[in-house]
């Protein structure tokens, strides 16, 4: 990140919309520490955190509701849908 963003985002000028924000509630070192990663690793992230949300759940075979009521399984790292051609 570069620093002159992460220090307008540490110390927002008053009346800024980084400032109002910030009062507002908004956690601004979250951004600052999700921007510092790769979006490789922010997938990454985001995947492990969606699997323990849904271990919480009680949801532990991966299956997440398609609001009509079946169960539809999460793709794992790698898994397509569709085939590979054979060349």
């Amino acid at each position: 990140m570069n620093p002159a963003i992460e220090e307008r985002l540490r110390n927002p000028p008053p009346n800024s919309a980084i400032a109002r924000a910030r009062d507002f509630g908004i956690d601004l070192t979250l951004l600052i520490e999700r921007s510092r990663l790769t979006p490789e690793e922010r997938v990454s992230r985001l995947q492990r955190e969606m699997i323990a949300l849904d271990q919480i759940r009680g949801k532990k075979d991966g299956r997440r509701e398609t609001g009509d009521g079946r169960g539809e399984r999460r793709k794992a790292k790698g898994e397509r849908g569709e085939t590979q051609s054979q060349s």
